[in-house]
């Protein structure tokens, strides 16, 4: 138990380290995205931001979804 908590301090300077190191990385590519995905394009129904850029999608045909017929009800005690 010890021998934890005199690498605490080791493990926390470290870690904040790595972290922004990892943050920075990913900030980085996520910048560098300049087209949309292949065959992907815009919903009739929505608007895009200006400068931005389709980065993934999903097409479905059809999905369900739960529908609340009811308010809530009281607990049985």
């Amino acid at each position: 138990m010890n021998y934890f908590f005199s690498i605490m301090p080791l493990l926390c300077k470290y870690g904040l380290i790595v972290y922004f190191l990892l943050f920075t990385a990913i900030s980085s590519l996520a910048g560098q995205v300049t087209n949309d995905v292949k065959n992907s394009q815009d919903s009739p129904l929505l608007s895009r931001y200006d400068g931005s850029y389709i980065i993934g999608y999903e097409k479905k045909e059809y999905s369900d979804f739960p529908l609340l017929l009811s308010g809530p009800k009281a607990w049985d005690r």
